[in-house]
């Protein structure tokens, strides 16, 4: 053998090792993705079949419930729902004219009186008789029942000056919502 064979064969063994190296390294990396496949699987049997054992758990819950329970007293509660419903649906097109009230209340200036108060269900009308301190009193007043969500217009005539209390005497057709007189 000549020094060029000797050459080449100790290239040879050197390049061997590094192509086992690549395999070696290769099969390692396939051998760790095996191993974590073969764990997750295992995990997800084992969690179906603690779901699997839950679910006959509560099955068995269930059943024990259904029959501890009255089916006459289930018959009754449904009858029972289904005539609350019925029943709010009457009440949601009644006519409440203690809203209209509470809507005055909660919306009267101050320094506004009412004389009388007139109201009328088919037109959604109050009719006030009313005085005011001013006449800047009169237009606030007139401005927050404008300014009210419930109100569709406001009428107001009749202006009169009292001379014995320079109060302002008006009267005031304000048109609500039907809203106002719902159920809320």
């Amino acid at each position: 053998m000549d020094q060029r064979d000797i050459f080449s064969q100790q290239m040879q063994k050197r390049r061997a090792p590094v192509s086992l190296r690549g395999q070696q390294f290769l099969f390692f990396i396939s051998l760790v993705v095996l191993i974590l496949v073969l764990l997750s699987w295992a995990a997800v049997y084992a969690y179906s079949g603690s779901l699997l054992g839950e679910n006959v758990d509560l099955r068995t819950q269930i059943s024990l419930m259904q029959e501890e329970m009255d089916p006459n007293l289930v018959r009754e509660l449904l009858s029972l729902a289904d005539k609350l419903a019925s029943a709010r649906v009457l009440l949601q097109d009644h006519i409440i004219s203690s809203n209209v009230f509470e809507f005055l209340e909660k919306n009267t200036h101050p320094k506004v009186a009412y004389g009388s108060i007139s109201y009328e269900s088919s037109s959604r009308n109050i009719g006030l008789a009313a005085t005011a301190a001013s006449f800047s009193v009169l237009a606030r007043q007139i401005s927050i029942f404008e300014a009210s969500p419930y109100v569709e217009d406001v009428d107001f005539g009749g202006l009169t000056i009292d001379p014995k209390t320079r109060m302002v005497k008006f009267s005031l057709t304000i048109a609500v919502k039907p809203e106002l007189t719902r159920i809320r």
